[in-house]
């Protein structure tokens, strides 16, 4: 009996060892990369098939389209059909699907196991049916992606039959954990971007303006005609100079 109870507890350290490496390894991911789909591709690579057989990211558009912008699979056949399947039947905001419900609800569905019976309840067609049979899915989780009080997209995870695993409890509390760096991470990655696209409207709205003063002071310094295209055409031939440089030479940001 000591044995057995000495044999729990060990199994139980490991599996908190593992959780806690997990966590690290995806902390790291999540903070290497400005670039949402860097960030989201790194994650379920990083995901597969250590935890799970498949996984990937989905991201409401301004529709409310779940977009698949990561998708993961150890098996380079099957990751081949998955892909298929979403270019045949894309998805859409409309129907009734367990990621439109955690986007609109913000929680977590769980199917610790996928039985035929649901598979064919959420079938769009026939052919559709089939290629998720196919599949052979065996458990399933649906993570809602939320920061800031907002819920914007949702982190898939599914067992089949290439670990025969059946998902539980622990694994949903460990990927809602990993959920929530995620979703911050990915929103800070698209918050940066919206910045940076600020910033070079304004850039370039700030060039705009310095050009027509520029043009402006050479028209009204001209004697004639001649000599005024003259000075346009050397402003702008400068500018064009100007424009090529910088983008040949701007700088990297670093996405440490």
């Amino acid at each position: 009996m000591a044995d057995q109870v000495d044999g729990g507890s060990n199994e139980a350290r490991e599996a908190r060892l593992r959780e806690r490496e997990l966590l690290s390894e995806a902390s790291a991911v999540l903070s290497s990369s400005l670039d949402v789909n860097e960030t989201v591709s790194e994650l379920v690579r990083l995901l597969v098939p250590r935890l799970v057989d498949w996984a990937s990211v989905r991201i409401a558009k301004e529709d409310g389209t779940p977009e698949l912008v990561a998708l993961a699979h150890a098996d380079p056949e099957r990751l081949a059909r998955g892909r298929e399947l979403e270019a045949r039947f894309p998805a859409s905001p409309s129907e009734q699907s367990a990621v439109n419900e955690v986007l609109r609800t913000g929680r977590s569905i769980f199917l610790p196991r996928i039985s035929e019976e649901m598979l064919v309840e959420s079938a769009r067609s026939p052919e559709y049916l089939e290629h998720t049979l196919a599949l052979g899915m065996i458990s399933g989780m649906f993570v809602a992606l939320k920061a800031r009080g907002r819920t914007f997209g949702a982190l898939v995870l599914c067992t089949d039959a290439s670990s025969g695993r059946a998902l539980d409890e622990d694994d949903l509390a460990l990927m809602e954990e990993i959920a929530a760096r995620a979703a911050l991470a990915i929103d800070n990655a698209r918050l940066f971007a919206e910045v940076e696209r600020s910033a070079k409207a304004v850039e370039q709205a700030a060039e705009r303006v310095r050009i027509l003063a520029e043009a402006s002071s050479a028209l009204a310094a001209a004697l004639d005609d001649e000599t005024a295209l003259e000075m346009l055409a050397e402003i702008v031939t400068r500018t064009s100079r100007s424009v090529r440089s910088s983008r040949r030479w701007s700088p990297q940001v670093s996405r440490a």
